[in-house]
């Protein structure tokens, strides 16, 4: 499975009934890693409290991200085992590979990608998490794999999980006029490459977050349930 994954940079596996399922299905990947609330699961789910948020526990748009980019390293891969999944429209993971997409832009560009800190912090809305880290949008790790960081709401608001239609002067933005015109050219990108992945019932979505940025359709389904893991790679 690993190998499926390395190649098209993602997998949906069948079948996967209970924890210990998920465990089995997921060990080629790594150890699983504590999250921002120190546990190794977390629900996504819609609450009461968040309609005003581009938020996990909300059911609104979440645009392009990769997870956890404060985290030193960010976990390798990602992965959403669903036990219910939305009916009707919408509640879709999306994926793209916008490390590729980066490194294909203007050589000046990709290194100023390459090179330029910008402050990742630690933490989500639930206030938990890690310190956070000041590293480039693009690095190398220790095995010589190049590490993607994103996200979209920070770049554009300021915030990870910003109040819906938050407006930031650009000069009060991690990185200004260029990383705004930039997040909304990879949100383009999305728009018309990402793979659309509605999780079937029973079945776990991993991915490569350092290859691969996600984000979520809306969704009108309050039953919609799914549970996130952070696995640390083989």
């Amino acid at each position: 499975m690993i190998d499926q994954v390395r190649r098209d940079g993602f997998l949906v596996i069948d079948d996967v009934e209970s924890h210990e399922d998920v465990s089995s299905a997921l060990i080629e990947f790594g150890r699983m890693m504590p999250q921002y609330d120190g546990n190794l699961t977390y629900e996504v789910k819609a609450q009461l409290g968040f309609d005003d948020r581009a938020y996990s526990k909300s059911r609104n748009e979440i645009r392009a991200h990769t997870e956890a980019p404060g985290w030193n390293p960010p976990p390798k891969y990602l992965a959403l085992w669903c036990r219910v999944q939305a009916r009707g429209e919408g509640g879709e993971t999306c994926l793209a590979d916008v490390r590729a997409y980066l490194k294909g832009f203007e050589p000046p560009v990709v290194e100023r990608l390459r090179s330029h800190d910008i402050a990742w912090g630690g933490t989500n809305t639930s206030g938990t998490g890690s310190a956070g880290v000041v590293a480039p949008m693009l690095t190398t790790d220790e095995s010589g794999d190049e590490v993607l960081r994103f996200s979209y709401n920070l770049l554009t608001s300021g915030e990870y999980d910003p109040e819906l239609g938050r407006q930031v002067p650009v000069e009060r933005l991690p990185w200004g006029q260029f990383g705004f015109d930039l997040a909304h050219q990879v949100h383009e990108h999305f728009r018309e490459a990402a793979h659309r992945i509605s999780i079937p019932k029973n079945a776990v979505l991993v991915w490569d977050n350092h290859r691969l940025a996600h984000a979520r359709t809306p969704y009108t389904d309050a039953r919609r349930h799914l549970i996130r893991y952070w696995l640390a790679g083989a």
